[in-house]
Parts: C-alpha cells; structure tokens; sequence
C-alpha cells in the first residue's frame, strides 16, 4: 500500500537532484562565458605572456582551431605581424 508513495517519493529525490546538478553546470558554464569579462581578461593576458616567451608548441586533431588561437593571439598583441619576413640587418 505505502509502496507506491515510496517509490514516488524517491523519484521526486532523484529528479531534484538531477535539475539541482544540471542548472549549477549550467551556470559555471555561463560564468566562463562572455558574460563574465574578467574571466576572458586573465585568460587573454596569460595567453599572451605563454606567446611572449617563445615556447609554444601547438597540437590537435585537423580542425580543432588551432589556427584560431594563433589569429586570436596576434590580434591581443597588437603588432604587425608577418609569417616569413625576418628582419634583416644592414
């Protein structure tokens, strides 16, 4: 007779606290979005320091934006930039 009420008790436990997980990834998600412009600061300017030292080795399946994170770099830094043009000295 009461087994019903525990079983619909139980799946009521069970779906709160699958909603409660979902809507707090959603939300960690939306604070690492544009939303949050600090988050994008410090992420742009560590970014940039990593490039400034020359020690980067970029790798990653065909088509995972590795050329993006090149482009988006070149653009934080704000210089000419030249694939293969070396300065030369006179």
């Amino acid at each position: 007779m009461y087994y019903g009420l525990i079983i619909v008790i139980a799946v009521f436990v069970i779906l709160t606290i699958v909603i409660l997980s979902v809507l707090k990834v959603r939300k960690k998600k939306s604070d690492e979005n544009t939303e949050n412009p600090t988050y994008w600061d410090g992420q742009n300017t560590w970014l940039v320091s990593e490039f400034a030292r020359c020690n980067i080795i970029v790798y990653g399946k065909k088509g995972s934006g590795k050329d993006l994170l090149f482009a988006h770099t070149i653009n934080l830094r704000g210089q000419p930039h030249y694939s293969n043009i070396y300065p030369t000295t006179v």
